[in-house]
């Protein structure tokens, strides 16, 4: 199933504030979404990267909440707060998965 997803960052100072709006479009119960803030950067034409597979996680980010689910047609809106150091110089960017949802 996929998810509606919606993301918005805000830096201030030291810290970015990564805010995410889900959204529930289906008929089935999305279960044990969790979300990732993630480094990323950007190649030539533009096209968003993640870093590596092991390493592109930004740690620690504080999330208000995860690892929840969404009733059907549910919309719900989740922040992260982490350290812009902690990016490494990458852009940061969000990753959406879940145990009956597709990873975004």
């Amino acid at each position: 199933m996929d998810l509606d997803i919606k993301a918005a960052k805000k830096t201030e100072g030291a810290q970015e504030t990564m805010t995410v709006t889900l959204h529930n479009p289906s008929r089935t119960l999305a279960f044990g979404v969790r979300l990732k803030v993630k480094k990323t950067g950007r190649d030539a034409s533009g096209v968003y990267w993640y870093v590596s597979h092991f390493d592109d996680e930004v740690l620690p980010s504080l999330w208000e909440d995860n690892y929840i689910s969404l009733l059907p047609g549910e919309t719900r809106q989740v922040t992260a707060t982490y350290n812009t150091k902690d990016l490494g110089g990458n852009a940061s960017a969000v990753e959406v998965s879940g145990w009956n949802v597709s990873t975004k």
